[in-house]
């Protein structure tokens, strides 16, 4: 007889991934493209503040000193209302992104199921804020004009930030960093000013309340990485080793061979940490099925929920995965 097949939808995850500063929502397709067809999974990754197609910050809002913890978790929060309603959402986040998840995990308990935070910047009251001065300060002069794409390609990669980012993921970066002008011309998305903001803003306050986390929690770690030591003067590792002691429950993943870049680096295994999170997930029955949340509600943002009908149902008897993602098409903000 033939083998039974359970015509029931196969379990969905939400995915909501947000991306360094510096950076662009782009960067994270490597990673996407690499999660698991074991599931369904509703992946989003979006534009920061100040950054790719959310780049028009207007630097005078951002107050004096400035504070990440308004518009990055503004974008946080916006990302996931992109997600169908009443879905287990994995966060991913990556240095600023993965403190704003955080943040938003603290303001909203139950946002996430759980978090895989690559070096969040999380720092305590111990860290002098002065330090970071002399990475804004050096962000601040940053060459970000170039006369051809080609041109900003060559001189990017010849950049020690850039040299050990898998080409795919550097192509992605080009794709959304930068931004191209009619002239032929192109120019960094994220203009050095705004980084440089983004390097000086206070977000101490999240640090003394990590206990209050109640989902698992990966910090993964670059093997180089000098992140901290650059702008705290304390050992990368032993400082996130440290920080996941303040979380209930918290792993500290080390990634061999790479930096604070580590997903663009080696999006393949930071893709298997991902995973590992999803599957766990699904290990405790946290999945929803059916891609809709209970009651078929869809947040805003989410209509192409609909209309899968039959076509989907043959995908499920046949066992195989659909995977959506959604980019966020953010648009220009005049206020953080």
């Amino acid at each position: 007889p033939p083998p039974h097949v359970d015509p029931s939808p196969p379990m969905t995850v939400g995915v909501l991934l947000a991306h360094a500063t510096g950076l662009a929502k782009e960067v994270w397709r490597p990673v996407v493209r690499r999660l698991s067809p074991a599931t369904q999974i509703e992946a989003h990754y979006y534009d920061l503040t100040g950054h790719g197609e959310g780049r028009d910050l207007e630097v005078e809002r951002c107050g004096t000193p400035p504070v990440w913890e308004g518009f990055a978790v503004d974008d946080a929060r916006r990302g996931l209302a992109s997600l169908p309603e009443g879905l287990p959402v994995v966060g991913v986040g990556h240095s600023i992104g993965g403190a704003a998840m955080v943040k938003l995990e603290l303001d909203h308990p139950g946002s996430f199921s759980r978090l895989v935070l690559c070096e969040p910047v999380l720092l305590g009251h111990d860290v002098p804020f002065d330090t970071r001065s002399v990475l804004a300060e050096r962000t601040a002069k940053r060459r970000s004009h170039w006369g051809s794409l080609d041109e900003a390609r060559e001189f990017l990669r010849s950049r020690p930030m850039y040299q050990g980012l898998d080409p795919e993921a550097f192509e992605a970066y080009l794709e959304g960093g930068l931004v191209a002008m009619p002239s032929g011309e192109c120019s960094l998305a994220c203009r050095p000013e705004v980084e440089s903001i983004m390097y000086r803003s206070v977000g101490q306050t999240v640090y003394h309340r990590l206990d209050q986390v109640a989902c698992p929690v990966t910090i993964v770690v670059g093997e180089h990485s000098d992140f901290v030591a650059s702008v705290a003067g304390v050992e990368t590792l032993r400082f996130f080793e440290r920080l996941a002691g303040r979380f209930r429950k918290a792993q500290v993943k080390v990634m061999r061979g790479v930096g604070h870049l580590a997903p663009l680096e080696n999006p393949a295994e930071f893709a298997d940490l991902v995973n590992q999170a999803i599957a766990a997930q699904l290990q405790e029955g946290g999945g929803n099925k059916g891609g809709a949340g209970a009651g078929g509600d869809v947040r805003a943002g989410s209509g192409r929920e609909h209309g899968r009908g039959a076509k989907q149902k043959q995908d499920w008897a046949a066992a195989t995965t659909m995977m959506r993602v959604a980019e966020e098409k953010t648009v220009s903000r005049s206020r953080l």
